[in-house]
């Protein structure tokens, strides 16, 4: 499983890609603005997108 994260807290976000990478062996990739996971989204495929509601465009 690929999962990306979205949020403009990167303590959350580092831990957030810790818990899933050690924990649970899921694959993340984690960016601090919508704009960054959009050009991603574009990139690449991932079966989840895990975001913040309140972030910088």
């Amino acid at each position: 499983m690929k999962v990306l994260l979205v949020d403009d807290d990167p303590l959350f976000l580092e831990l957030s890609k810790t818990f899933l990478e050690v924990f649970h062996g899921i694959t993340a990739d984690i960016v601090n603005s919508a704009r960054e996971a959009l050009t991603k989204l574009e990139k690449d495929l991932y079966d989840m997108v895990v975001s913040d509601y309140d972030i910088p465009f």
